[in-house]
C-alpha cells in the first residue's frame, strides 16, 4: 500500500521546490553560455580590429619600401622627422612623404612632368616619423642626400582603444638595375 502511495505522489508533477532548483540551475547554466558567448564576440571583434590594424600598415610599409627603392636623390632642406622628399629614378618622379599629427595621416604626393597625385597611405597614425641612417645605421641629426644611407618609418595605428606599433627600414638600392 505504501508503494502505490508513493507512485501516486509522483504522478502529481514538481513540486515547488524542484521548480525553483530547475530554474535557478538553468539561468546558471544561461549566463553561462551567454558570457562564453559574448567573450568569442568581443575576441572575434578584437581580432578583426588587429588584422585591420595589420593590412594598413602592411599598405603603407609596402608602398613606402616600393618607392624609396626607387631613390635617385633626396632633396636636402626638405628631410624632417615629419617630411621626406627625394626623385626617384623612375620617370623622375618627385615623391613627398609627409606626418600629419593634425589629421593623423601619412600622405604621398607624386609629380611627374608637373602632374601631381596625391594619397594617403595610413589613417590613424600617432608618433608617425623618419628616422634617417648613416653608413654605419647611426642616426642623422642633418641629413642630406650624400649621407642618407637608410631611412626608417616608425608609426603608431590606433583603432578604437587598440594601438600597435610599426617600424620599417629601407636601404635604397644605390645600383639600380638596369633592363
Amino acid at each position: 500500500m505504501a508503494a502505490k502511495h508513493i507512485l501516486k505522489m509522483r504522478t502529481r508533477g514538481f513540486t515547488l521546490i524542484e521548480m525553483i532548483a530547475a530554474m535557478v540551475l538553468a539561468s546558471i547554466v544561461m549566463s553561462a553560455v551567454g558570457l562564453m558567448a559574448r567573450g568569442t564576440m568581443m575576441n572575434l571583434v578584437y581580432t578583426n580590429s588587429i588584422v585591420d590594424m595589420n593590412k594598413d600598415a602592411e599598405f603603407a610599409q609596402r608602398n613606402f619600401v616600393m618607392h624609396i627603392n626607387g631613390v635617385s636623390s633626396f632633396t636636402d632642406g626638405s628631410l624632417t622627422a615629419t617630411q621626406l622628399r627625394f626623385t626617384s629614378y623612375l620617370s623622375a618622379a618627385t615623391y613627398v612623404y609627409q606626418i600629419s599629427a593634425s589629421d593623423s595621416t601619412i600622405k604621398y604626393s607624386r609629380t611627374i612632368s608637373g602632374n601631381t597625385s596625391t594619397g594617403i597611405l595610413a589613417d590613424g597614425v600617432i608618433n608617425g616619423k623618419f628616422v634617417y641612417k648613416d653608413k654605419y645605421n647611426q642616426n642623422l641629426t642633418t641629413p642630406t642626400d650624400a649621407t642618407i644611407k637608410g631611412i626608417e618609418l616608425t608609426f603608431d595605428l590606433i583603432r578604437g582603444e587598440d594601438k600597435h606599433s610599426y617600424t620599417t627600414f629601407v636601404m635604397p638600392d644605390d645600383i639600380h638595375l638596369s633592363l
